[in-house]
Parts: structure tokens; sequence; C-alpha cells
């Protein structure tokens, strides 16, 4: 029931019963952004609303449109399911999200995120609840 983040390999796992595992393929952080440590899913969303931080927006200003948040869609950078990550009760801003860009996997694309395929996303958020552990390895 541990979600294990490897940003060197470009994978995700789940570890299950018995020491199983189910391995995702996945996009991550640039390497700006890449951090380690543990948190936890402290909330999930299916068709989550998105909406940039401050840092994101001041980095490409066109972004600003989607302030007040970018409503559900296949456009939308969080996709169709989305895992939030907490340390000690506080959001992190960094999530594992849905993409819908089979190219973005097994590259550094995002501003702290995870990204799974769609359908591999699905699997994972069907199996890991709120309080899943989630363990971000170092680089």
């Amino acid at each position: 029931g541990t979600i294990v983040i490897d940003p060197n390999e470009y994978y995700v796992y789940f570890i299950e019963e018995e020491g199983i595992a189910t391995r995702y393929g996945a996009n991550v952080p640039k390497p700006e952004f890449l951090w380690d440590g543990t948190a936890y899913v402290g909330r999930t969303a299916e068709w989550p609303i998105w909406t940039p931080t401050r840092d994101q927006i001041g980095r490409d200003p066109e972004l600003k449109k989607y302030a007040g948040g970018m409503p559900p869609s296949l456009e939308n950078p969080l996709g169709a399911r989305v895992l939030y990550l907490y340390q000690d009760g506080k959001y992190t801003l960094c999530t594992i999200y849905s993409t819908v860009f089979p190219h973005s996997i097994g590259q550094g694309v995002s501003s702290g995120c995870v990204g799974l395929l769609t359908q591999d996303m699905m699997h994972l958020y069907a199996r890991a609840p709120v309080d899943t552990n989630v363990v971000i390895l170092p680089a």
C-alpha cells in the first residue's frame, strides 16, 4: 500500500501485499524541481481543476488566464485523476497526475509533479486512497 517514486529511472511503484509491486512509467520534475523524502496522499480528485502557482505564472505569464483555475478537460494538465501529496498536514503543491502525452513519459517535464499515462493513473488511483504513504527517492 505504499507508492515509491524513482525519478532516476522514471518509474512509480505501488507496493502491494507479499512484496508484489506494480510498476508504471512516469514523467518526473525537471532537475531544478526534483525533491525527495516522504509524503502521503492527502486528497484525491476525479477530473480536477488545475490552478497554476504564482511561480508558474511568473515563469509563463500566459498562465495568468488560469489563475482562477482551469476547468476539467483533456487539456487540463492534471488530466482525469490526481493524487495530491501532503507533508505534515500541508499540501506540497505536488501531485501524481494523469497525462495524455505519452512522449512525456521518461522525461523531466514538470514543476514538481509526477505524471502517469491516463490508463496507469486510473489503475493507481483505484488502489491508492487518502493516507497512502509516498516515498520519493533521491535523484
